[in-house]
């Protein structure tokens, strides 16, 4: 890696590009967060015979499907944007993925669920080819630090945007009354209560896809064209037409992936000339400096400190999508060992802790990355990791026994009934100051743990290498929620006290911390 960095610095990034990156983080985390909030509701509106509490299992089974699709291609992914850059891959996994996710919402069966969810994930390759592009981008190493920090701090934004979106909107009939929503969107709502929260994704997804397309640079020196784009090509130009806008290839010359186009009506000789001048380029710069064997799975394993950043981000990854999705069915359980309450009170918690989230951890991260090297930031989130999470269920002794209010009013200002389907004011302000510095901290490890692994690995390689984490973190993630939903429904089935339980598979999770 020492050849690459005699090449000349490239300036800062365009705005509008840093820009296209961050929607396309918060656009990932929707897609991925939004279902835990209403899996269990749809588990249970598809088998009315589960109740709050078993629910879990079948829950975990359609939050971990999208990891399961994911699995299948996100090495793949990552080597295809390689050869064929990081922009046209993005391009055509985002144009698919738009119309899975509302396929997703329009589901009437567990089979129809399971199988679109699996095809969402099996176009989703964001997180990967944007730890890619921002090593790429730059050769600043403190704005690239930032912005990282900076991008991959959405997943916080989306902490909060996700569940507030899609726990106002799962079920609006049910939740809302038929008074409110009747007569034909009212019908259309009653048979299909799960489409709004993923019309809202594919629509945030068309928005990425939009940005990509008018102000994303490709960061990878010489891409080519997919196959099936150079035979639409070819077609047209045996047919007669002409094809406007021919991208030419990027030679590691053009400063930021700057593409030049051949206009229209330019004369064949020219053509001929200015891609013989093309090729000659290309093969100096290859004679010059010879290019890396592609990477594989091996060797990047064989390779000690890549070997290392990737099962640490891995069994993180576990921990972390564990905690996201124990959560939820820890505040939906309406037993002792839970909280009972209502998908859009669990929402509203989850957002709030985003908005704690979003006050610290750009600044936390700044802070800590100027103060400690990479791993010193890696150990201390870890070190707060693990006993944060097995403090969440200890919001029960602040809301009272068997879940009712202990002195003061909900959090929705109501002294009614249902006490138990309400948080007092300062079991809120735990849960959402806890969850919330907790994800602030795992923020920290994302990005450290991101800057860590390109920095082992050729420039030319990182798009596998981050195709290979994803891969990793995609099993570890799929693994997550079905982990979550049996240890969960497991500890409260009332072999042990439910509290107790509850505090038992908190403490389990926390472990892997460790």
């Amino acid at each position: 890696a020492a050849s690459d960095d005699q090449n000349s610095a490239k300036p800062h990034p365009p705005t509008m590009f840093v820009v296209s990156m961050v929607l396309l983080l918060l656009t990932q985390s929707y897609l991925l967060i939004s279902p835990f909030v209403y899996s269990g509701a749809m588990v249970i509106w598809l088998r009315p015979s589960l109740d709050r509490s078993s629910a879990g299992y079948y829950a975990g089974l359609v939050a971990s499907s999208f990891m399961f699709g994911r699995t299948l291609t996100s090495y793949h992914w990552g080597k295809w944007s390689d050869v064929y850059g990081r922009r046209a891959v993005l391009l055509h996994t985002l144009g698919i993925s738009i119309v899975f996710q509302l396929l997703f919402g329009i589901s009437t069966s567990m089979t129809s669920v399971l199988f679109w969810r699996i095809s969402l994930g099996l176009f989703n390759c964001i997180p990967g080819l944007l730890k890619t592009v921002i090593s790429e981008s730059c050769d600043d190493s403190t704005w690239v630090s930032d912005t990282t920090g900076l991008v991959f701090g959405m997943w916080g934004v989306g902490f909060l945007i996700s569940p507030l979106v899609s726990g106002a909107l799962a079920d609006p009939v049910g939740q809302y009354g038929e008074d409110l929503i009747g007569g034909a969107m009212g019908e259309v709502l009653k048979a299909h209560p799960f489409i709004l929260p993923n019309l809202f994704g594919s629509l945030c997804t068309g928005v990425g896809w939009f940005f990509v397309k008018f102000y994303f640079h490709e960061t990878l020196p010489e891409p080519i064209e997919f196959p099936w784009i150079r035979f639409y090509k070819r077609f047209r130009a045996r047919a007669g037409g002409s094809v406007e806008g021919r991208y030419k290839r990027v030679n590691s010359e053009v400063a930021f992936g700057d593409l030049e186009m051949s206009e229209a009506g330019t004369s064949g000789q020219e053509t001929g000339e200015n891609e013989e001048r093309e090729l000659m380029k290309i093969k100096s710069a290859k004679l010059s400096d010879p290019p890396l064997p592609p990477a594989t799975i091996s060797s990047l394993l064989m390779h000690p400190p890549t070997r290392a950043a990737l099962v640490v981000y891995w069994i993180f990854s576990f921990c972390i999508t564990v905690t996201d999705e124990i959560i939820p069915l820890f505040a939906l359980c309406d037993n002792r060992g839970g909280l009972s309450l209502e998908v859009h009170k669990i929402g509203l918690t989850l957002s709030s802790s985003g908005i704690i989230y979003i006050l610290i951890q750009y600044r936390m991260y700044k802070f800590f990355s100027r103060k400690l090297d990479m791993k010193g930031c890696l150990v201390l989130a870890i070190s707060f990791f693990v006993p944060a999470t097995i403090l969440i269920p200890a919001v029960l002794f602040v809301q009272g026994a068997n879940g009712e209010a202990k002195g003061g009013e909900s959090i929705d200002g109501e002294e009614g009934e249902d006490k138990t389907r309400s948080l007092t004011w300062p079991a809120f302000m735990y849960l959402a100051v806890l969850i919330g510095v907790t994800r602030a901290f795992a923020s920290v490890f994302f990005s450290s743990i991101t800057l860590l692994s390109n920095a082992t690995v050729h420039k030319s390689h990182r798009g596998t290498m981050n195709g290979l984490s994803m891969l990793g973190g995609s099993v570890a993630k799929m693994l997550g929620p079905i982990t979550a939903g049996t240890v969960f429904a497991t500890c409260v089935s009332g072999w042990v006290d439910e509290r107790v339980g509850s505090f038992l598979a908190f403490g389990l999770v926390s472990m892997c911390g460790t």
